[in-house]
């Protein structure tokens, strides 16, 4: 043969246009269908921040407890949906600042969802216990107050505000029974729905 011959039969398959390229084998088809396929990365979310629910649970029970004060001190009676008000909203700020919710940002919405009542009835307690309010109720129940010398105002108030110092706020709510069991009521009110809102609704497990 010659050997012109021979190399054109080596390279007509290889460059020659129009021949048919290699067919792919089974056994390459599956591999390539069977190679696994690259998982987007997961980014866990951050977990829940007790110091930032703490600070959250505190303004929420802040803005309630302001509420409170504001009715009892102005209109004289106590509502129980602001004691509702400050549990929700001790639970939602702490949540949305705790980002998440939690047993534990519960707990602490819980707390201060209660400290949110008591301590708005307690400032209530103080500012109608100070003394220009102290003045103001004298002139208008204690007989002869406004036809007194200053220093006689003086001293009556003086007397007032030893006792009322003595007894404080508790010792007046111990003094009225039913005052005692609403505002006990109350906390608890402010307790449950703080707990309720800041640890969220438990999932169903799988």
């Amino acid at each position: 043969m010659d050997p012109k011959d021979r190399d054109r039969d080596v390279i007509a398959p290889l460059g020659t246009p129009g021949a048919a390229p290699a067919a792919a084998t089974p056994s390459t088809a599956s591999a390539d269908a069977d190679a696994p396929v690259a998982a987007a990365p997961v980014v866990a979310p951050a977990p829940p921040s007790l110091p930032l629910a703490a600070i959250g649970a505190a303004l929420g029970a802040a803005a309630g407890g302001l509420l409170w004060f504001a009715v009892e001190y102005f209109l004289h009676f106590q509502v129980g949906w602001i004691a509702i008000g400050c549990g929700v909203a001790a639970g939602w700020v702490a949540a949305a600042l705790g980002r998440g919710h939690a047993p534990a940002i519960g707990l602490l919405a819980a707390v201060f969802g209660a400290l949110g009542v008591f301590g708005g009835s307690y400032a209530s307690f103080r500012a109608q216990t100070s003394d220009a309010a102290l003045r103001a109720e004298a002139a208008k129940v204690v007989p002869g107050y406004t036809e007194a010398t200053s220093a006689e105002q003086d001293a009556f108030i003086a007397g007032v505000r030893e006792a009322v110092d003595e007894r404080g706020y508790v010792g007046f709510l111990m003094d009225d029974t039913k005052s005692l069991v609403w505002m006990v009521l109350f906390g608890a009110i402010g307790l449950y729905y703080g707990y309720r809102v800041g640890a969220g609704t438990p999932q169903p497990s799988a």
